[in-house]
């Protein structure tokens, strides 16, 4: 099924058709080709705004190419559209976004747009995006990631927690509407998981991925602040709904631990060595500890969200202590997935 070409007329009146603007979807992966395929599938179902030219990318983040089978699949399935797969041998996320930035800005794209390999995109994400993008003549703009399970859960413990998840993912996403209610949307920090830049400030700017952060994570957010820092324009839209696969073995409190201790060495990591800051990371840990001993009592009365963040804030203020001690974080060592 090729990804439908319409033209679409809502509530801000987007059409692009009155120049053509071309748009680069691009996915890094790494060792998930069966969430990659689930990916991939939902891009064949997208929505294209009339006058859009769009071309999808894959970067695989690997010492070799192994999924020539899952990237053929897809291209029969979007028949004249335009599928490029291209190998990133250093390891490493960011130095894979870079890849995939660096193809976009040779080949003259206007937009590049970013979802991640364990998730699926609904049919208007990419119409959304650019919806908000035109409305407020935005340089980055992200939307909600919800969660979703990717194999059900195996035992009433995970069922626990990921009903956990789910809750904690719904407040943030609530969070993030009432900051866009506000006009507050450019505070709204944009990940990758749902992600749409402008390229002509990327070429005017030269902002690229940390590739100094390795395997740690956290550079989508650190883009986005430097993004920032340089006079980026950034919003927020709560109708391009993207949905994160969760397996089965994300649903368990040690993945919530390392997940935040891991995030929580990146900060310190970086923040090192810098007198304010460590004033920073010791009110940081402080605030970690109290947020322990609350969640302890909410137990009986919250339950899984309470275990969840007991294990998150643990993580968070070990990962506080490493990070300051020099300790990188190596996140995506470990693959999650399949």
């Amino acid at each position: 099924m090729a990804a439908t070409c319409i033209e679409v007329s809502s509530r801000e009146d987007f059409d692009a058709s009155n120049h053509q603007i071309r748009i680069c979807v691009a996915t890094v992966t790494r060792d998930r080709p069966k969430m990659l395929e689930a990916l991939l599938m939902s891009y064949a179902n997208l929505i294209r705004p009339h006058g859009v030219y769009l071309d999808f990318l894959v970067v695989e983040n690997n010492h070799e190419k192994t999924l020539e089978h899952v990237v053929e699949r897809f291209r029969h399935e979007v028949e004249t559209l335009q599928c490029d797969y291209i190998l990133e041998r250093r390891i490493g996320i960011a130095s894979a976004r870079n890849g995939a930035l660096e193809h976009a800005i040779a080949r003259g794209y206007h937009f590049l747009a970013f979802a991640d390999d364990d998730e699926r995109v609904s049919a208007s994400w990419l119409v959304e995006l650019l919806r908000e993008q035109r409305s407020k003549g935005l340089d980055l703009v992200g939307s909600p990631v919800r969660i979703e399970a990717f194999d059900p859960p195996s035992s009433t413990w995970q069922l626990l927690l990921l009903r956990g998840m789910k809750k904690n993912n719904e407040s943030a996403e609530r969070r993030c509407i009432k900051l866009r209610e506000r006009g507050r949307s450019g505070s709204i920090k944009i990940a990758t998981g749902s992600w749409l830049a402008r390229l002509s400030f990327l070429r005017a700017s030269g902002l690229r991925f940390d590739a100094d952060l390795a395997l740690g994570g956290g550079e989508d957010w650190k883009f986005w602040q430097e993004a920032k820092n340089l006079g980026a324009k950034t919003g927020w839209t709560p109708y391009a709904i993207v949905h994160e696969d969760v397996p089965a073995s994300r649903m368990s409190l040690y993945y919530c631990y390392r997940r935040s201790r891991d995030h929580a060495r990146q900060t310190s990591f970086v923040r090192r060595g810098r007198l304010k800051d460590q004033a920073r990371l010791v009110s940081s840990f402080a605030m970690r500890l109290c947020k322990i001993v609350v969640s302890v009592a909410f137990v009986p009365i919250r339950r899984e969200r309470a275990l969840i963040a007991i294990a998150a804030n643990i993580g968070s203020a070990v990962g506080l202590v490493e990070g300051a001690m020099g300790i990188l974080s190596a996140h995506y060592r470990r693959i999650d997935g399949c």
